[in-house]
């Protein structure tokens, strides 16, 4: 089971272009995935911010290279220590993530995943996964 993540609840909320600024060493090519998102997220749907869609966007871009949710994804896998010391360069970006899915309106439906492996012997035909 993973832990909660601590620390980003309490720092202020601030534009995608400063949240990003702490882990640009970390994705080297996050300032121009971030702009990509601006830009395609200048009207946003369902009253959220710009900087919120784009938070959004961000997350879920794909490349041939390094993807912040891949980088975020295994930072959020590791274990503790190591886990809360790599994710406090993120705490703002992680902040401004976490509000804009929490401003999205809920829906109750079947969302599919592709992945890049062969997970059939995993999950046998009729036995149920939660």
């Amino acid at each position: 089971m993973l832990l909660p993540i601590e620390g980003c609840g309490q720092i202020p909320l601030v534009p995608l272009k400063t949240a990003i600024e702490p882990v640009v060493s970390v994705v080297s090519k996050i300032k121009a995935y971030a702009w990509v998102a601006k830009f395609n997220c200048q009207n946003p749907q369902e009253g959220l911010t710009s900087d919120e869609s784009a938070a959004i966007m961000l997350y879920s871009m794909e490349s041939s290279g390094e993807t912040v949710y891949g980088i975020l994804n295994s930072i959020l896998r590791s274990e503790e220590p190591e886990r809360s010391n790599r994710l406090i360069p993120w705490h703002s970006y992680l902040k401004l993530f976490i509000t804009a899915l929490s401003r999205l309106p809920s829906h109750q439906l079947t969302v599919y995943r592709g992945v890049k492996l062969n997970l059939s012997e995993r999950y046998p035909k009729g036995k149920h996964f939660l």
